[in-house]
């Protein structure tokens, strides 16, 4: 799910926030994304670069999260398996983050892994705004709104052999609206 505004242009930080955006999702409040909104949606890389080989690579990358349809074709205890049932509102947003950080987005277009956040996934009805206790989902294919959001990670190979942690973006997800 999403619809939050983040930071904008290096410098300066947009007039959303965040933790506002959250706590709205949190109360019952969600919309899907549009295409459009999806291309729009703000990245922006804080920190520099390391100076030198071997450096460890403290950066970190914040972006605004969608909220997109899907069916959940699978799940493990790392990833959703996904399809969209608007895949080109993802490939914008995608293509929106990479544009402005210049980094690769680890993603499946299509038919995707959708990494869960690092508290796990939280699934809850759409009409209660309730959370759905992991033995009730359906173990079946089912549809559901995604809150989507690209989140940097550290690259887990040690500097000796990666030559240098670099960023690593996914996308993930940690909020799934069970609709079907």
């Amino acid at each position: 799910m999403v619809s939050v505004g983040l930071y904008a242009v290096p410098g300066a930080m947009v007039d959303h926030d965040v933790h506002e955006m959250r706590r709205k999702l949190r109360s019952g409040f969600w919309r899907l994304t549009p295409a459009d909104e999806a291309a729009s949606r703000q990245a922006l890389v804080l920190g520099s670069a390391p100076k030198k080989a071997g450096s460890t690579d403290r950066r970190v990358v914040t972006a605004q999260p969608i909220v997109v349809s899907a069916t959940i074709t699978g799940q493990t205890t790392n990833a959703l398996g996904v399809t969209y049932w608007e895949p080109d509102v993802v490939r914008r947003y995608v293509d929106a983050v990479q544009q402005q950080t210049q980094m690769t987005v680890q993603h499946d277009p299509g038919c995707a892994a959708v990494a869960l956040g690092a508290t796990g996934v939280s699934f809850r009805s759409p009409e209660t705004w309730m959370s759905i206790p992991e033995d009730q989902v359906p173990a079946r294919d089912y549809g559901a709104r995604l809150m989507l959001e690209v989140r940097s990670k550290v690259n887990p190979l040690p500097p000796a052999v990666s030559g240098g942690v670099g960023i690593v973006l996914e996308l993930v997800c940690d909020q799934v609206l069970v609709v079907g």
